[in-house]
């Protein structure tokens, strides 16, 4: 819902890849488990389900705060409370903030061409996860004074 006079408008697919993700520094699959609204932001309480990027301290199962404008034509994102999402965050000085253009979306939404969408990404990210995994557990052997170690 518009607070104002304001029109959110965004640029590019909605259809993550390697180029899209290197930006935010959250993308994680969660649940919303509770919303605050302090000074026009909605304040995200996320039941992490699933993290995809961030740092040590989020993880499976944690909760994260993640704020959004509280008026969708400023580009807030339109969040209801037990809603999943797809959220990617950006790091401020205040904590994560998201908005319409990040590319978080609704995972619940009654639209079904933006499941799907949402469905393809959740895809994307668990292939390049299980692939990033893979390649972290391979032993590359080193070579020191002549014989091999492994790393």
């Amino acid at each position: 819902t518009s607070h104002g006079t304001y029109a959110c408008k965004c640029w590019g697919s909605k259809i993550l890849n390697e180029k899209i993700i290197v930006a935010p520094d959250l993308i994680v699959k969660g649940r919303v488990i509770h919303i605050d609204t302090i000074d026009n932001q909605k304040i995200l309480h996320i039941r992490i389900i699933k993290k995809y990027k961030g740092s040590e301290h989020t993880s499976n199962n944690s909760i994260v705060i993640i704020k959004t404008d509280l008026d969708t034509g400023r580009c807030g994102l339109d969040v209801q409370k037990n809603q999943t999402w797809l959220l990617l965050a950006y790091r401020d000085y205040k904590g994560f903030s998201t908005d319409r253009c990040s590319r978080s979306q609704n995972l619940n939404d009654v639209n079904k061409v933006v499941r799907a969408l949402g469905t393809r990404n959740i895809q994307f990210l668990e292939r390049r996860q299980r692939k990033n995994s893979k390649i972290a557990h391979i032993e590359i052997p080193t070579i020191t004074s002549g014989k091999f170690y492994f790393a």
